[in-house]
């Protein structure tokens, strides 16, 4: 399959996110063409994408669009030769996203298949969707973590509704591709996104999950933080490295079609470690960071009583 060309015109969702946001700012910056998807234009949270350059010349214009509906993208394709499908609603129960993001994901789809000047599609996965087991025995067993790894799905404890979705939507846009065969489709798994804003709405604490830069704001702001479930620690990498490697991908010359890509910079940080991180590099800052357990979060001991495994345990299943 063919890259999109110099110039093209780029199709985002979830534009006014934290990802997705940076994501239409390099494909401008790459000299793109990019309509915007968001749930309302006429919402203040999206001033920023009309504050980059290129939405008073007419290369970004912004467009309301609810994948939840079917139909939704038909317009906004046509002419189109990328999408990168980088919407996902973070307010949106565990359970009700392997069906949510399911029926969004095949909406899309269907407007793909309308639009014949979509040459290829990015998706927007997680690194949830290769190592997301609920089982930590799973990560025991298996602990090579890339992108060959899937999580257990025989397993009898499961996976979340969220690595659930984002399973499904993998495997809907792979095969829609491969039926189709006149569009290819990349599948991306990015880890921990933190980095710089470009709105003070993607500082948002969310209902049914607080991401990684948000976390960093809240410690920051109320000296307060939680442990990661499992004692994980953070995989961190840049939100702008993030977006690049999705406007690299579009523009590939070399053979991505059905791929995944584990995006990581290979740093790790402990999650009791962020604190004096913090301190370290502001050092001219009382941030009046407290204890990590300090915000009423699961103790220590609750949590190692939850999955089983002493401290030691867990800390080696993450070396």
């Amino acid at each position: 399959m063919s890259p999109v060309p110099k110039n093209a015109t780029i199709c985002v969702t979830g534009a006014g996110g934290y990802i997705g946001g940076w994501i239409v700012r390099l494909l401008l910056e790459n000299g793109h063409c990019v309509r915007a998807c968001v749930r309302e234009v006429a919402s203040q949270t999206h001033d920023f994408l009309r504050d980059l350059p290129g939405f008073s010349s007419g290369r970004l214009t912004l467009h309301s669009a609810d994948i939840s509906k079917a139909g939704a993208l038909d317009e906004i394709l046509c002419g189109c030769q990328g999408l990168i499908h980088a919407a996902a609603d973070p307010d949106l129960p565990l359970a009700r996203r392997p069906q949510e993001y399911g029926r969004s994901s095949q909406h899309i789809i269907d407007s793909v298949n309308k639009a014949s000047s979509i040459i290829r599609v990015v998706y927007v996965s997680s690194a949830a969707a290769i190592m997301g087991d609920t089982d930590l025995q799973e990560l025991r067993l298996r602990p090579v973590i890339d992108e060959t790894r899937f999580p257990n799905l025989d397993n009898s404890h499961g996976v979340n509704g969220y690595v659930e979705g984002k399973l499904q939507s993998e495997s809907l846009f792979l095969k829609a591709a491969k039926s189709a065969g006149r569009w290819d489709v990349i599948i991306t798994n990015p880890s921990d996104n933190i980095g710089p804003i470009l709105s003070s709405s993607h500082l948002s604490v969310r209902k049914a999950w607080t991401p990684w830069h948000c976390n960093i704001a809240q410690i920051m702001t109320t000296g307060t933080f939680s442990q990661s479930y499992a004692f994980r620690p953070w995989w961190i990498v840049d939100v702008r490295d993030t977006a690049e490697i999705h406007v690299r991908l579009l523009e590939s010359q070399e053979e991505c079609h059905s791929n995944r890509f584990f995006l990581c910079s290979g740093d790790t940080i402990k999650v009791e470690e962020l604190g004096a991180t913090i301190e370290r590099l502001f050092p001219d800052i009382d941030f009046n960071i407290r204890d990590l357990e300090a915000d009423g979060s699961m103790s220590q001991e609750a949590m190692l009583d939850g999955i089983k495994m002493t401290l030691e345990e867990v800390r080696q299943l993450w070396a």
